[in-house]
């Protein structure tokens, strides 16, 4: 039988020069719901163009908040610095605010960001779906972990 819950866990995740992402292990059913309200965030840097002020939320989940809100759910603490080199607080901060920090880093740093994390994403996936294909009683092996590269920030074409 599989694992319908796990204890909350979380993983940290490297990225250059020592800095580092400390995320959730796996995300609960509820965390995945929580990314699709997210994604239907409106983007700050978009001029609204309807009458009235803007709205809260899209009426559909928009596409290109995937990434910002895939980093909201999964995101629990991490040691980047702000443009004064001071701590750069995430820890206990409610998603809604942490898109907003997010939205802030610079490029670089949040391509690092969203790389690992998707990285990580993609490597417990497998490991979940390694799990439900292994025999009861059976361990099954663990995922492939990330390339180097995509944990270091480097860009593929």
């Amino acid at each position: 039988m599989s694992t319908a819950m796990r204890h909350p866990e979380p993983q940290r995740l490297p990225l250059t020069n020592g800095d580092w992402l400390l995320v959730k292990k796996y995300l609960t059913a509820g965390e995945v719901r929580a990314q699709l309200t997210f994604m239907r965030r409106v983007n700050p840097l978009v001029p609204w163009r309807g009458d009235g002020p803007a709205p809260v939320l899209l009426p559909e989940p928009d596409p290109t908040n995937y990434g910002l809100a895939r980093a909201a759910v999964y995101l629990l603490d991490w040691n980047l610095t702000d443009a004064d080199k001071q701590p750069l607080v995430i820890a206990g901060r409610d998603p809604w605010e942490l898109m907003d920090v997010l939205d802030n880093l610079d490029a670089g740093a949040w391509t690092q960001v969203v790389e690992a994390i998707t990285a990580h994403d993609a490597a417990m996936t497998a490991a979940k779906d390694a799990e439900k294909k292994a025999p009861d009683g059976e361990l099954p092996s663990s995922a492939t972990s990330p390339s180097a590269d995509i944990l270091a920030g480097a860009m593929t074409t």
